[in-house]
């Protein structure tokens, strides 16, 4: 029942936070990334589109129940990723939104960030492990 949750879970924050970033626009989604001034200028467009196209899948799939060990390992990685940049910025002592749900949930990353990602890679974890 804990991995159904977990899954449930994810599934719906990665589709949330796809729709968000879409709903946002090419243009402030592009702004969150160049705030983590991580990703080299050429890259930016392509994250613009890749980002929420690959949370719709990865949510979906959690949600519908299609390959679901793929998308919670895929989850585990995106959110790893996002929680190592967020670390960086805050190692950096800089301040930037987080860009998590768009324009929508503007949130400042913060230890608080960092510590919610880690729990919900660890959430991806067991649903990637544990078959429901």
């Amino acid at each position: 029942m804990v991995v159904l949750v977990a899954r449930g879970l994810l599934g719906l924050l990665f589709v949330l936070s796809a729709v968000a970033k879409i709903k946002s626009g090419r243009e402030s989604s592009a702004q969150v990334i160049r705030g983590y001034r991580l990703v080299p200028e050429p890259l930016v467009g392509v994250l613009v589109f890749a980002l929420p196209a690959v949370e719709l899948v990865i949510g979906a799939c959690l949600l519908t129940g299609v390959a679901i060990t793929a998308a919670a390992w895929g989850a585990a990685v995106l959110l790893g990723a996002f929680t190592i940049a967020a670390a960086v910025v805050l190692a950096r002592g800089e301040r930037t939104g987080c860009g998590c749900f768009g324009r929508y949930f503007e949130q400042l990353i913060s230890p608080k960030v960092v510590v919610r990602n880690l729990v919900l890679v660890g959430l991806a974890l067991l649903v990637a492990v544990i078959p429901t």
